[in-house]
C-alpha cells in the first residue's frame, strides 16, 4: 500500500514528468529546425555562442565543486543550467523531475518536517542496499540537476551565499568552517579550471593532426603601385616569414596583416616568399616593403589580399544577385546579359569549379592566369558540387575586365601603359540624378569634369565629393564624336548619378603621365587618339592590348602605333606590368 504522501508525490512527479518533457521538446524542436532551414542561420550561430558561454561558466562551476568535494565540503546542489529545476538525481535515489522532492524548505518549518517525511516515504519503492537504506539519511547530500534555462551553470555550498553572507553555518562540513587556505582554493578554482581549459582547447586548434586548418599566407592579389607590388610579390606567391620570424612555425594571412597594421609605416618590413617555378621546385625571394595607409583610410598594409578559393559563394542571396546584375539594363547599373544570367542561374550553393574550357584546374591562382590568356573570348567552366544529388553542370561566360583597388594614389584603376591608361566613360546614369538632369547618358566619354581635364575613375568621386550641393559642376563629355558641355547638380551626398568605368571596348586612350608616355604629336589631335596596334599586331580594344602585354614583361619595350583619323604614329615605350 501506499500512503497519503507517496500518493502525492508519485501525481507530482507525473506532472513534473510531462512539464519537463514539454521543454525538452520545446528546446530541441527548434534546434531541430536550424539544421534543416538556412532562414535561421543567425539564431543558430546565437544558440552556439549561448551553448560555447554556457561551457565556460559550466567548467568554472566545475572547479569550484570538485575542489570543495576534494575538501569535505558539503555541497548541496550541482546544476546544469539556471533557474527552477527541470530535473535532478540524488544518490540513493531515482531520477526526479520538477523541484527537488529532498531538499527541505527552510522558509516554512512545518512544510520542512512534512516535506522530510515525504522524502522519507518515497525511499520505501528504493530496493534495499547498503548505499540506499530505507531512511532519510540514505539519501545524498548534493543534488545533480538540470535546470530551465541552459546559461552555464551553478554549485551551491553548505555555509557559502554570495547573496547573503551572513547565512553561515555550524556543520563543521560547512564552506564558512573550512581553513582560509581551503576556502581560497576553492573560490580560484573556477579560473583555474578555465585556465585549463583554454590551454587544452588552443592546443587541439593550434595541433597539426586534428585543429583548425589555417591556410598559409598565399597571395591571392597585388593592388597596382603598391609596396607588394613594387617589391615583384605576384599572385601565388606564399610569404614565409616576417623579419626572418615564423612565431607559430608558420605564417598565415593573419600574421601579415597585423604585422602591417602595427608597423610605424616609415621603417621597411622584410619579407620572404617562396614562388612556385615551372618545374615544381620553389624560388625563395625576400625584399623590404614600408606599408602604407590606403586612401579611404584604415589600416597599414603592403596590397596583398589573400588567395581565394574556387569554391563558389555559399549564399543564396548572393547567387540571385549575379544573376539579377546581368538581367538589369545598364541604366540600371546591370551588365544587360540575358544569356549569361541565364547560364549563372545554373550554379548552386557548395558549387565549386573543377574544369576551365575541359582542362582541370588545380587552385585559384591556375585558374586565374589561364583566363587572363583568353582576352574577351568566352569560357567554359564545369562546376562540381558536394552534394552527390547535385549533378555536374557546365556553364559558358564571357569573362569580364574588373577594376583593381590602386593603393597609391587611391580608388580603383587598371594599370597604366606607358603613362596611358583607357578613357573613362559613365557606363550607367542614375535616373532622376544630377547627371540623368542634365543629359548625360550611358556611354558618354568623360573628358572634364570640374577643372580635371581626362578624369580618372578615382577623381570623380574626389570631384563630386569636394562639390557638394553645387549646381554647375561642369562636365564635358563626347557622345558618337561631337562634345557636349553638360552643367550637373551635385547632391548634398557628393554624387552626380553615375557609375564610372574605363572605357575597355575601344583602344582609345588618356595620356596620364606625360613624362613616361611617348612624346608625339598625335595626342595633340583631340579625343580620340587610339592605339592601333602592339608590335605590329592589330588591336581593336584595350582588352586586346591588355592581352598581347601579359606576355610581357614589366620594362620590355613595346612598339605601339597609334591613330586618329588618316593620321598615325609609332614609338617605342617600356610595358607596364598589367
Amino acid at each position: 500500500m501506499k500512503g497519503p504522501g507517496m500518493h502525492s508525490l508519485s501525481s507530482r512527479l507525473a506532472k513534473g514528468l510531462k512539464r519537463s518533457r514539454f521543454a525538452l521538446f520545446s528546446i530541441l524542436t527548434p534546434l531541430l529546425a536550424f539544421s534543416f532551414f538556412d532562414a535561421v542561420d543567425s539564431v543558430k550561430r546565437f544558440a552556439f555562442i549561448v551553448l560555447g558561454f554556457s561551457l565556460i561558466i559550466f567548467l568554472h562551476e566545475l572547479g569550484h565543486f570538485l575542489v570543495a568535494r576534494a575538501c569535505s565540503v558539503k555541497c548541496l546542489a550541482f546544476s546544469i543550467g539556471i533557474g527552477p529545476r527541470m530535473l535532478g538525481w540524488r544518490k540513493g535515489t531515482r531520477m526526479t523531475f520538477g523541484k527537488d522532492p529532498y531538499e527541505p524548505d527552510t522558509k516554512d518549518p512545518a512544510a520542512k518536517v512534512a516535506q522530510e517525511a515525504e522524502g522519507t516515504a518515497a525511499l520505501a519503492d528504493l530496493p534495499q542496499s547498503a548505499s540506499a537504506p530505507r531512511h532519510a539519511a540514505g539519501v545524498g547530500d548534493c543534488d545533480y540537476r538540470v535546470s530551465w534555462l541552459p546559461l552555464g551553470g551553478y554549485v551551491r555550498m553548505l555555509g557559502q551565499d554570495d547573496m547573503d553572507p551572513t547565512k553561515v553555518s555550524a556543520d563543521p562540513r560547512a564552506f564558512n568552517m573550512r581553513p582560509i587556505w581551503q576556502r581560497m582554493c576553492i573560490v580560484s578554482a573556477g579560473v583555474i579550471m578555465n585556465i585549463i581549459f583554454a590551454a587544452v582547447t588552443f592546443s587541439i586548434i593550434f595541433s597539426h593532426s586534428i585543429g583548425v586548418n589555417f591556410p598559409p599566407a598565399r597571395i591571392g592579389a597585388v593592388a597596382y603601385d603598391s609596396p607588394a607590388y613594387k617589391a615583384g610579390l605576384k599572385m601565388g606567391d606564399e610569404i614565409t616569414a616576417i623579419d626572418g620570424k615564423r612565431d607559430l612555425g608558420f605564417v598565415e594571412f593573419t600574421d601579415v596583416q597585423i604585422a602591417c597594421a602595427l608597423s610605424s609605416g616609415t621603417e621597411p618590413i622584410n619579407f620572404t616568399w617562396n614562388r612556385p617555378t615551372a618545374d615544381g621546385g620553389v624560388t625563395s625571394m625576400s625584399a623590404g616593403m614600408t606599408p602604407i595607409r590606403p586612401a579611404d583610410g584604415g589600416f597599414l598594409m603592403i596590397g596583398v589580399t589573400p588567395m581565394p578559393s574556387l569554391n563558389i559563394a555559399n549564399s543564396k542571396e548572393l547567387l540571385q544577385d549575379y544573376v539579377d546584375q546581368r538581367k538589369k539594363p545598364l541604366s540600371e547599373g546591370g551588365f544587360n546579359l540575358p544569356a549569361e544570367a541565364a547560364e549563372l542561374a545554373k550554379l548552386r550553393m557548395h558549387d565549386r569549379i573543377v574544369t576551365l574550357d575541359g582542362q582541370p584546374v588545380a587552385d585559384y591562382a591556375d585558374f586565374y592566369h589561364r583566363l587572363q590568356t583568353l582576352g574577351n573570348k568566352p569560357m567554359t567552366i564545369t562546376v562540381h558540387n558536394a552534394d552527390p544529388s547535385i549533378a555536374d553542370r557546365t556553364l559558358t561566360i564571357l569573362p569580364h575586365f574588373e577594376l583593381t583597388p590602386g593603393v597609391v594614389p587611391g580608388g580603383e584603376s587598371f594599370p597604366t601603359v606607358a603613362g596611358m591608361r583607357p578613357r573613362l566613360i559613365a557606363q550607367a546614369v542614375v535616373p532622376g540624378s544630377g547627371a540623368a538632369a542634365a543629359g548625360m547618358k550611358a556611354g558618354d566619354v568623360i573628358t572634364l569634369m570640374g577643372d580635371r581635364t581626362d578624369p580618372s575613375y578615382h577623381d570623380v568621386f574626389q570631384i563630386a565629393g569636394d562639390a557638394k550641393d553645387r549646381p554647375d559642376l561642369p562636365v564635358r563629355v563626347l557622345r558618337n564624336g561631337e562634345t557636349k558641355l553638360l552643367s550637373v547638380k551635385v547632391s548634398k551626398e557628393g554624387k552626380i548619378g553615375i557609375a564610372p568605368h574605363e572605357d575597355l571596348e575601344s583602344s582609345a586612350v588618356v595620356v596620364a603621365d606625360r613624362s613616361v608616355a611617348p612624346q608625339l604629336s598625335i595626342f595633340d589631335h583631340g579625343d580620340d587618339v587610339r592605339i592601333a596596334a602592339v608590335d605590329g599586331q592589330a588591336v581593336k580594344s584595350w582588352i586586346d592590348v591588355y592581352g598581347l602585354l601579359k606576355a610581357k614583361a614589366a620594362g620590355d619595350k613595346v612598339n605601339l602605333t597609334f591613330s586618329t583619323g588618316a593620321a598615325s604614329a609609332s614609338a617605342s615605350a617600356p610595358a607596364t606590368e598589367a
